[in-house]
């Protein structure tokens, strides 16, 4: 295995610890914090997607994928927020598996 590789397993598993983290807030909320575990649920996701963060940029650093800054940045995730935004309302007025009306 090379660098490449290692760097691109190592950045399946931040996403995989992000989905791990955010199934826990699922099950037991954000705020909840594990037996002998410093951090909230909350803190911990964050605290992979830092994970995922530093992974991207060092696969960036050696020039092997472009990361989007400033407004680029910027338009892409307005692009992903109204995606899922467009698809929770699909869900929840089409399917009515989303309740929007509470959501925390």
């Amino acid at each position: 295995m090379n660098r490449t590789e290692y760097l691109l397993i190592q950045a399946g598993s931040e996403c995989n610890e992000i989905a791990h983290r955010a199934s826990k807030a699922l099950h037991f909320g954000l705020q909840e914090v594990q037996p002998e575990q410093p951090l909230s649920n909350a803190e911990r996701l964050v605290g992979e997607y830092v994970d995922l963060l530093a992974v991207m940029e060092m696969l960036e650093n050696d020039e092997l994928i472009h990361m989007p800054t400033g407004e680029e940045l910027r338009s892409q995730i307005a692009a992903k927020k109204a995606k899922v935004e467009k698809f929770m309302r699909f869900a929840s007025e089409q399917c009515g598996t989303v309740q929007l009306e509470s959501s925390k």
